[in-house]
């Protein structure tokens, strides 16, 4: 692989998870970069309350990349924090992921 390739059409929402952590992830976003001999996936998204303009717990926004296999074979993190988060926020994570055909990228909220 070469230069970079749009992910966007593989990300897995888990709805339920969303609904339980009282927000709505809009607007996702997923690349793979070639930096050779490295493979970096970028993800970047926005979290918005699903009720007023606040969330009650700090939050973890999980990322996992599946290989054909049906892997995970790179995870990542981005993090928000209760106390600053207003209404919506943004979060972005590159990381890391092996020279392998991603099938699956899973983007969910759990508490932090």
């Amino acid at each position: 692989m070469a230069g970079q390739r749009d992910l966007s059409e593989l990300i897995e929402r888990l709805e339920v998870f969303e609904a339980r952590n009282g927000v709505r992830l809009e607007g996702l976003y997923a690349k793979v970069e070639d930096l050779d001999p490295e493979l970096y996936m970028e993800v970047n998204g926005e979290v918005h309350a699903t009720d007023g303009t606040e969330i009650a717990t700090d939050l973890e926004i999980v990322i996992s990349a599946h290989d054909t296999r049906g892997r995970v074979v790179a995870t990542s993190s981005a993090y928000l924090s209760a106390d600053t988060f207003f209404t919506f926020d943004v979060f972005s994570t590159t990381f890391q992921v092996p020279q392998s055909d991603i099938v699956k990228v899973r983007v969910y909220p759990k508490p932090s």
